[in-house]
């Protein structure tokens, strides 16, 4: 028999053979077909952003002599670079609020961290969950209670808590401006830097710390080199996310920054938009996106360069609790006062406040349903606003259930793609598709959400070739979550991934099984707790999400968060309690389902600081 050489075998049968060894892996195949639809819904966008940024615009023809729309031009960079109300001032403004939040968030999370999980404080477990409460709420709901605390009469706003109860007007620059916007960011992004911070020092073994001290080094530089050293990743992680998340945040800066004339991009973002000046808005944008991308990137390199963060060896970590003596009852009750001061106590002068028929009244002789259940009545001069109770209101129906809708099948379809992500990253680790689906994947971590929104419009706002526009659509809402909740959801994917051996698959294969029966009947089984953790996760924050929706909503596709600003923003306060209260309790119920089912499972199958 004649040998035939490899070098012979012509070229489209050596391609054929190849595709065919490569195709054999379910992985691969999954990877390329994942890669379509990360790429439509993350990089696309972000190219037609900037597209957008460095053309005319359909708008811009009308103003602009000689413009043509899809034209290229480097005009309005120019313009919005050096025009200081326009940017220059809004981007000092951001990086104040960045810094201040970052400052704040550091100095309480790590001082409640440190109580909580290196010191014999008692009541751990209330301190514990009060500290991580801020953040399950909207990032916006302590904003409402700010401004009904400290409204008054002299600021032309109504008589607020403080001026009822005391008489006392408080300042505009403690009602409107940095420092309000500063303090209530503060208080929602501190459980980042607590829950972090706490979760790196439960393991630094004490004898680390023991040994400094038999070397003779005092407290100050035991902690300055052993402890700080060793928890530093994961502060410099939490303080990266609070500064990011604070100058992504449009509602809080919106509410009580633009009544004190204080912009910052993300409030400028929206402006420019709602004035059709779409290329600017889509500059800010860009921006944004890269100021935030440097953050983690710098952060990465401060890590990177680092090798001696490993505390946990084979013995495991032994824990010695700093003794707080007789001030072990006064500092746990500090701690759990100022929680209940910041957090507790505005909250529920929220709800409370949603109960008083008329506001500036807090008195039990006030208090009404009206706001809820009530009739409208638009003649009677008792009740002001002449709006229906909200439970009553056909807008409130029609925002909880697009609300709902949005949530529920964004999460589903989100959970599910983060199930397959994970599937290729671990089946495929150490592969170069693997990696780059996981790193797309990532990607809208470190996009401001008001920012992504803006990448929405860019591409899906118009029409391009066979794809329609979907601006006012539910596709767009439930592509907006799909692309901006994928972090967490791959996240999850690749957790649950992880807990199947690759043997079980392996010995299916031998007998014959297909993929898809084998993910059916074995894999999904096994990782199915990985999904409905992944649901329950994107509900939630879709669900309390304002600055994903605001700049894309429309009569037809409102939701909840965004009635409650427009509201808030249409001075009728008392709806706008009443809807956040809904909210709140919306999302403290799907938190304790969540809870429930962490607990049931027996396993944590994400971080604690996702939600």
């Amino acid at each position: 028999m004649e040998e035939i050489r490899l070098e012979e075998v012509p070229t489209i049968t050596k391609l054929a053979r190849f595709l065919k060894i490569k195709l054999s892996h379910p992985w691969l195949v999954l990877g390329l077909i994942l890669l379509f639809p990360l790429t439509l819904l993350i990089i696309v966008p972000i190219i037609s952003l900037i597209i957008g940024a460095t053309s005319f615009q359909l708008a811009d023809t009308f103003r602009i002599t000689g413009a043509k729309a899809g034209e290229f031009t480097l005009y309005f960079w120019g313009k919005a670079l050096s025009n200081r109300g326009l940017f220059i001032q809004p981007l000092l403004n951001t990086l104040l609020i960045g810094t201040g939040v970052a400052v704040m968030t550091m100095v309480i999370g790590c001082m409640i961290a440190w109580l909580v999980s290196r010191t014999d404080i008692p009541l751990k477990g209330p301190i514990d969950a009060l500290a991580t409460l801020p953040y399950i709420l909207p990032s916006w709901a302590l904003a409402l209670p700010w401004l009904e605390l400290f409204r008054n009469t002299g600021m032309g706003l109504g008589t607020g808590f403080l001026e009822y109860a005391t008489g006392l007007k408080a300042p505009p620059w403690i009602v409107f401006g940095p420092l309000p916007i500063v303090i209530v960011l503060g208080l929602h992004y501190f459980p980042f830097v607590f829950i972090m911070v706490s979760s790196a020092l439960r393991n630094v073994s004490s004898e680390l710390e023991e040994a400094g001290e038999l070397l003779g080094a005092g407290r100050l530089r035991i902690f300055k080199t052993i402890t700080f050293p060793i928890v530093m990743p994961a502060l410099l992680a939490a303080i990266i996310l609070s500064f990011s998340r604070a100058v992504g945040t449009f509602g809080t800066p919106s509410l009580l920054g633009l009544p004190g004339r204080f912009t910052v991009l993300t409030v400028q973002i929206k402006i420019l938009m709602d004035m059709n000046r779409q290329s600017e808005c889509y500059i800010l944008s860009i921006i944004l996106i890269a100021m935030c991308a440097v953050i983690f990137y710098l952060n990465s390199r401060v890590i990177g360069t680092r090798k001696g963060f490993e505390t946990m060896g084979g013995k495991g970590v032994r824990k010695y609790l700093v003794p707080l003596g007789k001030l072990r009852t006064p500092i746990s009750a500090s701690v759990i006062g100022f929680i209940v001061v910041t957090i507790l106590f505005p909250l529920g002068l929220l709800v409370w406040s949603s109960f008083m028929l008329n506001a500036g009244d807090y008195s039990i002789s006030n208090f009404s349903l009206q706001h809820w259940i009530g009739v409208a009545d638009p003649e009677d001069p008792t009740f002001i606003t002449g709006y229906p109770g909200v439970f009553r209101h056909p807008m409130f129906l029609r925002c909880f259930r697009n609300t709902i809708l949005i949530a529920v099948v964004g999460a589903a379809i989100t959970a599910f793609m983060g199930m397959l992500v994970g599937y290729v990253v671990v089946r495929g680790r150490g592969k170069r598709l693997s990696a780059l689906i996981e790193s797309v994947s990532f990607i809208p971590i470190m996009i401001p959400s008001i920012a992504f929104g803006a990448l929405y419009i860019s591409l899906f706002g118009a029409s391009h070739g066979p794809m329609p526009a979907l601006y006012g659509t539910f596709t767009i809402m439930i592509l907006l979550v799909i692309g901006k909740q994928m972090p967490y959801a791959s996240r999850t994917g690749v957790s649950a991934m992880y807990q199947p051996s690759e043997e079980l698959e392996e010995a299916a294969e031998v007998v014959g099984a297909r993929w898809l029966k084998r993910f059916r009947q074995i894999i999904w089984p096994l990782t199915r707790s990985g999904f409905s953790a992944g649901v329950l996760i994107v509900f939630i924050t879709t669900a309390r999400e304002l600055s994903l929706f605001v700049m894309l909503v429309t009569s037809k596709t409102n939701i909840l968060t965004t009635l409650t600003f427009m509201y808030a923003e249409s001075g009728v306060s008392q709806l706008s309690y009443a809807l956040m209260t809904t909210l709140v309790v919306l999302t403290l119920m799907f938190v304790g389902i969540y809870k429930l089912y962490e607990r049931r499972s027996g396993k944590v199958l994400t971080e604690k600081g996702i939600l």
